[in-house]
């Protein structure tokens, strides 16, 4: 028999197959109660009076601003998405009884509630509104000037107007000013040919000629991104296409938070210069390649 005056606090996990079978290690109520909604009714059908829950989101993002801020200063990280992605599978439960349902009900977060993030920069920034069809709010993203028709936005992680999960992205946007006064038009453009799928961290290049060089980034936290490819633009639609891994010579190890630059040697010869970046292998990379964008041959100079 339950008591009268009685709280019960859980931390439980939801959302998911249970992935901890495959460990033989498995979580024996996963498959009964896998969502928020039916881990509350679990305790009311046993007698409990209230149940109040939340993902681990939701308790991370109502905590005190300095609070999240000392949290983010112990120790460097930058795998955001997949904390999130881990805290949503994840959830704290409190039931109550008699006089502590109050008490049980300040203890969890609502899941409704504003998000509040700490400021990332103290910078005073121009604010400008966008227009258009697509949603801009994303991260890890790369963008690059284009020749007199705006600026070329690709990947990184958010989310779009279709979708307001936040994932990584595949999209390819244009960002151009608009004819208000501190607006811009933001549109997507349809992509033909091989292009590439989901990425963050990766870069792009305006070359020459007019096209665009995407170079790296990676589609998890473990797998990075070895494959270079090429964007033209046309009239309505970018078009991709691989760059021929038979021509590229000398070990190049795929990576991501790397830097990339334009340069035109001595004798008029473009390349693209690579430097550094992070791997699956190595947490930081101490090299240095230029890729020859006319016979997309890759040299490692450092």
């Amino acid at each position: 028999m339950l008591l009268s005056i009685y709280v019960y606090h859980v931390y439980a996990y939801v959302r998911r197959q249970d992935h901890f079978s495959s460990l033989q290690s498995p979580l024996k109520n996963i498959t009964h109660f896998p969502t928020r909604y039916e881990q509350e009714q679990r305790y009311k059908k046993s007698g409990w009076k209230d149940t109040f829950s939340c993902d681990m989101n939701c308790f991370y993002c109502s905590l005190p601003l300095s609070e999240q801020k000392r949290v983010c200063s112990l120790d460097v990280f930058d795998e955001y998405e997949e904390w999130h992605m881990k805290c949503r599978h994840y959830m704290l439960l409190c039931a109550s009884n008699g006089k502590c349902s109050s008490l049980a009900e300040r203890m969890i977060p609502s899941q409704d509630q504003p998000i509040q993030c700490p400021e990332s920069s103290k910078l005073s920034l121009l604010q400008i509104s966008t227009e258009g069809t697509e949603e801009i709010t994303r991260y890890a993203h790369s963008s690059v000037e284009l020749s007199g028709s705006g600026i070329l936005i690709t990947g990184g992680f958010g989310r779009s107007r279709s979708s307001p999960v936040h994932r990584r992205l595949d999209d390819i946007l244009i960002l151009k000013p608009s004819c208000v006064k501190k607006s811009w038009l933001c549109n997507s453009l349809a992509s033909t040919g091989t292009k590439p799928g989901p990425l963050m961290h990766h870069t792009t290049t305006l070359l020459e000629n007019g096209r665009v060089l995407l170079c790296g980034g990676r589609t998890s936290p473990v797998l990075a991104n070895s494959v270079f490819y090429v964007c033209e633009m046309e009239t309505e639609n970018a078009h991709w296409s691989v760059v021929s891994r038979d021509v590229m010579s000398d070990k190049f190890e795929p990576r991501w938070r790397h830097s990339t630059s334009r340069i035109l040697d001595s004798k008029g010869i473009e390349s693209v210069v690579i430097i550094g970046g992070c791997s699956s292998s190595s947490k930081a990379l101490c090299d240095c390649y230029a890729l020859n964008t006319s016979t997309w041959m890759l040299k490692k100079v450092v």
